[in-house]
């Protein structure tokens, strides 16, 4: 298996699924190709920082433990 550091992973374009909940009053999104992936944002201008935190730290982790990484899919 070929090793592929993080800058690989972090320049692939993971598809987002990005929600308002009106309760909460928040942006919420997450990567469906990265599970457990969630991040949130009060602001839409946050949104795009915290996307790149949350995608940065679960592939990390993954690295770290040795996880597989996938590929992202497409729609």
């Amino acid at each position: 298996m070929e090793y592929r550091d993080i800058e690989y992973y972090m320049q692939l374009a993971y598809p987002v699924i990005v929600y308002w909940d009106e309760e909460d009053q928040s942006w919420y999104a997450k990567f469906p190709d990265l599970p457990g992936s969630l991040t949130d944002a009060d602001h839409w201008e946050d949104l795009p920082a915290m996307l790149e935190e949350a995608k940065r730290c679960w592939i990390e982790g993954a690295i770290k433990t040795g996880d597989p990484i996938p590929e992202p899919s497409r729609p």
